[in-house]
Parts: C-alpha cells; structure tokens; sequence
C-alpha cells in the first residue's frame, strides 16, 4: 500500500502514529474528563463515587481506575 494509500485510511492520523507514552497521556486525560461529567452529572456516579470514598481528582494515573468500580 502506498504511503498516499495509507494516510487516506487512517480516522486519525496523528493519535494513530504518536509515541505511546504520548498516547497514554491523551486516553488519561480522556479518561479524567469523563469521570468528571459523570461526577458532575450524574447522581449515580456521585454516590457511588462517594460510597468509593474517591473524587475525580484521584484519578491521576490509569491505575487509579480501579479506585472507580
């Protein structure tokens, strides 16, 4: 496939190539972003988050996601 080719398939060229520690970077604050909204929007997510005894503000690494179930 030519490099033309290739480019013209890719959703997201940028986000598809970058280096992974920069990827992980974009899905955490992703990440962030959405538990926030759901804090902030969502009774369920705000009593669970409480009854966690957790607040978006300790999601600081991908492994604090456990801290959310």
């Amino acid at each position: 496939m030519s490099e033309t080719t290739y480019q013209t398939h890719m959703h997201n060229p940028d986000i598809e190539t970058m280096a992974r520690d920069e990827l992980a970077t974009l899905q955490l604050k992703k990440l962030q972003k959405i538990v926030r909204h759901a804090h902030d929007n969502v009774d369920h997510y705000k009593k669970s988050f409480a009854d966690a005894g957790v607040t978006p503000d300790d999601l600081q690494s991908r492994t604090d996601d456990g801290k959310f179930h």
